[in-house]
């Protein structure tokens, strides 16, 4: 009897016994596998963050790269005169231009004045087939344009091919006594390059006496920006004069010198003035107040009325003021 029960006993105590092991086998196991998949998961997001970083680092290198490209695309292509990009921004046709210029840019030629009005980044010209050159060039110079970073390129002249010919080319000034003179100067346009670019087309160009454009003519320019920075900003228009019967002509296609060339500058404010200049097309060695005019003097010499759109208050104020800045 003490036999049977002793047996019942350790069978019963073996059978827990044997469970408990099932149990803590199972737990085990259940723990390897979560302990594998994590592990798993670990390494999966490991690795795919340094995917994310390599593709990272990949695509700023990509663009740094593309961006010294582009940049050194754009120094290299600022002043080639015969790329596709250059020549169609250097062009504007001037009908759909108008309305977004400044009023005060369009001066009033005398009647039957040849005249093809083309727009600039910085200027507008009134071009003359004839003399196949400016009857004038207006702008608007400001404090914030009177200075910049762009360098004046080493040989940037370039034909206007949005004039009909026959026009001026680089040939016409070959082996002539005579510089390519800017109207509108490319000192004022160190601001922008395409703007800068677009001072050296022929259509802004006039046959000048070489010590008249590095001496006086430039000095009238430097003192502009000079005006400019003082006052804001200031409007200046600027053409050629041709008061001979016959002219000197050069080049193949004979363009006509200038005998002289006017710059008219206007200041508004609470007190509008304007200062005028003509220089004859020579050496042009004395100071640049011998040449002082006023506005309605060079009205009277180029017959051209300046600066229409004025009130006839302001204009009345101009013309009773000293030609003085």
């Amino acid at each position: 009897m003490k036999t049977r029960y002793f047996t019942g006993v350790f069978i019963v105590c073996f059978g827990i016994l044997l469970s408990g092991c099932r149990h803590a086998r199972g737990q085990h196991e259940t723990f390897q596998r979560d302990n594998e998949t994590a592990g798993t998961t670990v390494r999966e997001s490991h690795d795919d963050y340094y995917e994310s970083e390599d593709s990272r680092h990949s695509s700023h290198r990509d663009y740094e790269h593309r961006n010294r490209y582009e940049e050194n695309g754009d120094q290299q292509n600022n002043y080639e005169a015969d790329t596709d990009e250059q020549s169609s921004s250097s062009h504007r046709t001037t009908a759909a231009s108008d309305q977004a210029v400044d009023p005060l840019l369009w001066q009033q030629n005398p009647q039957g004045t040849p005249e093809q009005r083309l727009v600039r980044k910085s200027y507008v010209v009134s071009y003359n087939p004839t003399t196949m050159q400016p009857n004038w060039v207006a702008w608007k110079l400001t404090a914030e344009h009177a200075d910049g970073p762009v360098k004046r390129p080493g040989s940037a002249f370039h034909e206007d091919e949005e004039v009909p010919c026959p026009r001026a080319t680089l040939e016409d000034y070959r082996g002539t006594d005579w510089s390519r003179g800017h109207l509108c100067p490319a000192g004022d346009n160190k601001w922008d390059s395409e703007a800068m670019y677009e001072t050296f087309l022929l259509s802004n160009i006039c046959p000048q006496n070489g010590n008249l454009n590095a001496g006086l003519w430039n000095q009238i320019e430097m003192t502009c920006r000079k005006w400019a920075k003082r006052y804001g900003e200031i409007y200046i228009v600027s053409g050629p004069l041709f008061y001979r019967t016959e002219h000197e002509r050069i080049g193949p296609n004979r363009i006509p010198v200038p005998e002289a060339f006017f710059k008219v500058i206007l200041c508004l404010g609470e007190q509008p003035r304007a200062i005028c200049y003509v220089c004859k097309n020579t050496d042009g060695n004395g100071k640049k107040d011998q040449y002082v005019n006023s506005l309605s003097q060079v009205e009277r010499l180029t017959k051209i009325k300046f600066f229409p759109s004025l009130s006839a208050e302001i204009r009345q104020a101009i013309d009773a003021a000293e030609p003085e800045m």
